[in-house]
């Protein structure tokens, strides 16, 4: 754990893990299956377990950088935080995805890209049985927003961890014993949302001077994920509790000093939302040039794949520079000038 300005730990392995999860989440959609392709990885959908670690960091974060914060400076720093870049990409996305719609703009369209602004969960145009806004990779935020809220009303509460962890169990009940296919009931319910609980339950309990032997926690959860097939409506125990396993073994490496300094690695974890905006744009481009290039086989595989991580990990880096900390200075900015208060916080890193 390093010192921050703003007076707020960050963990260098939360950063290292973050920087894990969105390259999981780019080799998951690089190697989606295609006609012209030779895939030797189409059947491997554990790259989506990015998504698993994602939710237990940020519930590891939420409680142990925001426990303090007022309910209503904890939705305000978290919309800044989430919604400018996102609207941005999903702007963005729309000339990539939705040109055919663009051309006869319609109510429906229209409905669909406000409630993906919105963080409402519905039903894709382009996709009719996904829960997917218009940028697809946004449905992992309409659970975190979720999240959010229900942290939000923690506060108010002042009895964090019940409140929290009370609200997302019964939801996770509800939606086991009632099947609804509103897509609000089946994304409130979903049992992934344990994954949060998970994360505040390690920031809560989790000692801060941890055994060394706790590191193997971490190859543990590695081997569990990799082991265990596709889960279904049971992810949050056999995807979610390793991803859980990884986080503590990261953190217990940390803690006992033997984490190295990797700036490369580091400087991807800091920049992995706006990789994770951005990629499947990239991947789009990729995708496009690669199956006309004059190479099959798996010389072809391999150059999308190595083209598909260098091109997310360029465009998101440059979009963390130049996009989103400028955005994040200008709104903080903003907000500190218009109380009084002079000069905008440092940033902050939250999922």
């Amino acid at each position: 754990m390093i010192a921050h300005p703003s007076g707020r730990p960050t963990w260098v392995s939360i950063q290292y893990l973050r920087a894990l999860a969105a390259l999981l989440v780019v080799l998951h959609h690089a190697r989606n299956p295609e006609p012209w392709l030779f895939n030797p990885l189409k059947g491997f959908s554990h790259g989506q377990a990015g998504v698993d670690i994602f939710f237990v960091i940020s519930g590891f974060i939420m409680y142990a950088a925001a426990r303090e914060e007022s309910a209503m400076q904890f939705v305000h720093r978290r919309v800044i935080r989430v919604a400018p870049l996102y609207w941005i990409a999903t702007g963005v996305s729309l000339a990539f995805f939705y040109r055919r719609q663009l051309l006869g703009l319609d109510a429906t369209l229209l409905t669909k890209l406000g409630a993906s602004l919105l963080f409402v969960p519905h039903y894709n145009l382009l996709h009719p049985t996904e829960i997917w806004p218009v940028l697809v990779p946004g449905w992992t935020l309409n659970y975190e927003m979720f999240f959010y809220a229900v942290f939000a009303l923690a506060l108010l509460s002042r009895k964090l961890v019940p409140v929290v962890i009370g609200v997302i169990g019964v939801s996770v009940a509800a939606g086991l014993l009632v099947r609804l296919p509103d897509p609000l009931w089946l994304t409130y319910t979903d049992p992934i949302l344990l994954d949060f609980a998970f994360g505040l339950l390690i920031a809560r309990f989790y000692p801060a001077q941890a055994s060394r032997w706790l590191v193997l926690l971490m190859p543990l959860g590695a081997a569990l994920l990799l082991l265990t097939p596709v889960p279904g409506i049971w992810r949050a125990l056999t995807w979610g509790g390793p991803s859980a396993l990884i986080v503590m073994g990261a953190l217990a490496l940390e803690a006992g000093g033997s984490l190295p300094r990797v700036a490369g690695l580091k400087a991807i974890g800091d920049a992995s939302y706006s990789i994770y905006l951005v990629h499947p744009m990239v991947i789009t481009v990729v995708a496009k040039v690669v199956e006309k290039l004059p190479v099959g086989g798996l010389t072809q595989f391999i150059l999308l794949l190595v083209t598909a991580f260098g091109g997310s990990i360029l465009a998101g880096l440059a979009t963390h520079r130049w996009v989103e900390r400028p955005l994040l200075r200008r709104l903080h900015g903003r907000r500190r000038t218009a109380s009084g208060a002079g000069v905008a916080p440092p940033l902050e890193r939250t999922t």
